[in-house]
C-alpha cells in the first residue's frame, strides 16, 4: 500500500533524559515528516536546544508547565496549520521500532475500508523496564477485559488508547475536538477516546506496531504483581480526574463502576505501599475533594 500521509509527531518533555530523547528524535525524524518537542517548563533548556537541533525539527518552549493536554494540543494545532493528514503523540520516555508507522497506517487505512469510524489506532506497548506487554483494555457486554494480542495481524477495539503512540488523522481530530486541558495531567487520553465514542469513531490497538515506553520511575515487586510509583502530585491528579470522569457524560456506567473499584484500588494500595505514604494519603484526598467541588486546572501554586 502506497503511503501518501503526513505525519508530524508531537514529544511532550519535561526534565527529559537528554540521551535519550537524541536516540528517540533520530528514531522518529526517520519515520516521520516532521517531529514537534514541546517543553513544558523544563528549568534549563540549553541542552535541551542542542539536542534538538534538526532540520526536522521544530521546538516549543512553554515557560511553565501547562499540563499534557496544553502541551499537546500546541504540537497538534502547530501540526495542523502545516497540513498534515495525521498527528502522532508521544511521551518522552518512549521508543519507536522499525515499521512503526508503516503499520499505524496500513491498519487504519484497512478499518476505514471496512466502513469503519476511527478515532485512532495505537500500538501494542512494551514495559521497558521488564519486558512485558502492556494488555489492551475492551468491554465486552458492559464487562473488562483485558486482550494480550498474540500474533502481529491482530487489531482490537479499545474503549481509549494510552497517549503516547497514539495516531490521529486530520478528519477525526476536527471531529472530536483537541485535548482537555483542564485535566492537566491524567484521564487526558481516556477522555479524548471517551468523547470520540460519542461521536461514533472508535480507538483500535495494532499487535503489528510496537512502542517501547516507561511506566514509572520507580517498581515495587508483591509476588508477580509489579506496581510502577509515582509522586504525591500525581496521584492528586489521578483521584481528581477519576471524580471528574464519574460525572462526565460521555463515559457509560460499567466504566464508571470498573474505574471507581481501580481509584478505591489505587489508593489503598499507594497508601500502604508509596512512599512517603502520609504525603501520598494527603495528596490523594485532596484530589478527591477537589474532584467532588469540580477544581481543575494545575495543582494550588503550581
Amino acid at each position: 500500500m502506497e503511503d501518501n500521509s503526513k505525519i508530524f509527531a508531537v514529544v511532550v518533555t519535561y526534565y527529559p533524559d537528554l540521551s535519550h530523547l537524541a536516540v528517540f528524535i533520530r528514531e522518529l525524524c526517520a519515520q516521520f515528516e516532521r517531529v514537534v518537542i514541546v517543553d513544558n517548563g523544563s528549568p534549563d533548556t540549553s541542552l535541551l536546544c542542542e539536542v534538538t537541533v534538526n532540520s526536522q525539527v521544530d521546538l516549543v518552549l512553554n515557560k511553565v508547565n501547562l499540563g499534557i493536554g496544553a502541551a499537546q494540543n500546541i504540537g497538534i494545532e502547530n501540526s495542523l496549520v502545516k497540513g498534515v493528514t495525521h498527528v502522532i503523540v508521544f511521551d518522552q520516555d518512549s521508543m519507536v521500532t522499525p515499521g512503526f508507522r508503516k503499520h499505524l497506517i496500513e491498519a487504519e487505512e484497512a478499518l476505514k475500508q471496512k466502513g469503519v469510524g476511527v478515532a485512532a489506532v495505537g500500538p501494542k506497548l512494551i514495559d521497558q523496564a521488564t519486558g512485558n506487554i502492556i494488555p489492551f483494555v475492551t468491554f465486552v457486554h458492559g464487562f473488562k477485559r483485558r486482550l494480550s494480542v498474540t500474533t502481529p495481524e491482530q487489531v482490537v477495539e479499545c474503549f481509549s488508547l494510552l497517549s503516547s503512540g497514539t495516531l490521529m488523522s486530520r478528519e477525526s481530530l476536527e471531529t472530536v475536538g483537541l485535548m482537555r486541558e483542564d485535566l492537566f495531567l491524567e484521564y487526558v487520553d481516556v477522555e479524548w477516546g471517551a468523547r470520540a465514542r460519542l461521536r461514533g469513531l472508535k480507538s483500535y490497538g495494532v499487535a503489528a506496531a510496537t512502542l517501547f515506553h516507561n511506566l514509572g520511575d520507580q517498581r515495587l515487586k508483591i509476588g508477580p504483581i509489579i506496581v510502577p510509583l509515582h509522586s504525591p502530585l500525581r496521584h492528586y491528579y489521578t483521584m481528581r480526574n477519576a471524580v471528574a470522569m464519574q460525572k462526565h457524560p460521555a463515559f457509560p456506567l460499567y466504566w464508571k463502576f470498573y474505574d471507581i473499584v481501580r481509584t478505591v484500588r489505587g489508593f489503598l494500595l499507594f497508601a500502604c505501599v508509596n512512599p512517603p505514604r502520609l504525603k501520598q494519603v494527603k495528596f490523594m484526598l485532596l484530589g478527591l475533594y477537589h474532584g467532588v467541588i469540580g477544581k481543575s486546572g494545575p495543582f494550588p501554586g503550581k
